[in-house]
């Protein structure tokens, strides 16, 4: 009998469909109790009741690397050097473009030479202006041979001599410097 109440009870207590999520015919089920947990010993209280909040620790400032420092100036020089390369580089461009332009004009007059060279001294012509001018080829007795037991000699003045390495390094810095001031004038 006892099994038949607690049967019904529960079936009482059973819901199916929507009266599932009706909270208000439920059962309230016994609470257990609780167990105490043991006492703590009271923690002493602090000075301050507000927390405040971690300052963070600041690094002593270091020194700067000397290896930084040369890096730093091994850049600078790179840039400076390619700065200057592209100067000279555009420097020799321009005299390239100069020089083309002047050998252009060199061939048209080259050419231009060569055909009037060809119609001046053309051997039909020139035999005819001879004639003309009176003249007759040399005879034997006309013509002299020499001959010179020693061999020539010549004479160069104003000779240049090697420039010493000194002179060489000084010639450069000053042709660098030059082109440096050129891009700079432009």
């Amino acid at each position: 009998m006892a099994d038949r109440k607690r049967t019904a009870a529960q079936m009482a207590n059973t819901s199916f469909g929507n009266v599932a999520y009706d909270l208000s015919n439920t059962v309230v089920a016994p609470q257990r109790e609780e167990r105490q947990a043991p006492q703590r010993q009271p923690e002493p209280k602090r000075q301050s009741s507000r927390r405040t909040a971690a300052q963070p620790q600041v690094r002593p400032q270091q020194g700067i690397s000397l290896f930084a420092v040369s890096g730093f100036a091994a850049v600078a020089l790179m840039a400076v050097l390619v700065l200057t390369s592209y100067i000279q580089l555009n420097s020799v461009y321009a005299a390239t473009s100069t020089m083309e332009d002047y050998l252009a004009e060199l061939v048209e007059e080259e050419a231009s030479l060569t055909s009037e060279y060809n119609d001046l001294f053309d051997t039909a012509t020139l035999q005819e202006a001879a004639d003309e001018a009176g003249l007759v080829e040399p005879s034997s007795t006309q013509k002299v041979y020499l001959e010179l037991a020693e061999p020539d000699n010549a004479v160069v003045y104003e000779q240049q001599e090697d420039p010493t390495l000194v002179e060489q390094v000084t010639e450069d810095l000053q042709g660098f410097w030059r082109s440096v001031l050129t891009y700079f004038a432009q």
